[in-house]
């Protein structure tokens, strides 16, 4: 099983441009990598920027280099973070031909997920408890966010999950959000 992770910068920052004090991407993604190799998982990270760790992946949209977001808004006032990801994953399965687990930056792996590696999904993915669905933060962005979750996901390497990174790059960059045009897909 391969454990896909990556990230622009050490540095988390809130929609406002507020650093989150006390965390670092680089030090998440470290611990990831190496429970990944303890469970027996092949860590693959993509450095998008200046993670300084993992493998160089160049995301050429000039406002994602600078900013580490896109200028292109999904809805007025929300901008993504991560139109790349349908390529990284992609990328990954065509590479590996192995099971991905996609986990965004601020996902640590702490244990085992063998239970996951089953032959009766293509794509999997992760539901959004009912108390996250009825935050504040999630009421005003429910049109991007809405249900299912783009941080944890799960890829078979069949021609049917290819297919369907194919169908949400192109959703992602119609709509121009990954979170959205994966539920798009996964809940119209």
């Amino acid at each position: 099983m391969i454990i896909l992770t990556c990230a622009n910068t050490d540095i988390a920052k809130d929609d406002a441009g507020n650093i989150h004090k006390g965390f670092s991407f680089k030090s998440l993604i470290q611990d990831t990598s190496d429970q990944a190799e303890k469970c027996g998982y092949v860590p693959v990270v993509y450095d998008l920027g200046q993670l300084g760790i993992g493998e160089k992946y160049v995301v050429e949209d000039e406002s994602f280099q600078k900013r580490g977001y896109y200028s292109k808004e999904s809805l007025k006032g929300y901008k993504s973070k991560s139109l790349f990801k349908p390529d990284i994953v992609q990328a990954c399965v065509e590479k590996y031909d192995d099971l991905v687990a996609y986990l965004d930056g601020d996902a640590l792996l702490c244990d085992s997920i063998d239970e996951i590696d089953t032959e009766d999904y293509d794509v999997g993915v992760t539901l959004r408890k009912k108390e996250e669905t009825e935050s504040e933060w999630n009421q005003k962005h429910f049109e991007v966010v809405k249900y299912v979750n783009a941080g944890v996901i799960f890829f078979r390497p069949t021609q049917t999950t290819k297919d369907f990174i194919k169908i949400w790059k192109t959703t992602t960059e119609n709509v121009g959000n990954d979170q959205m045009a994966l539920n798009q897909l996964t809940c119209p």
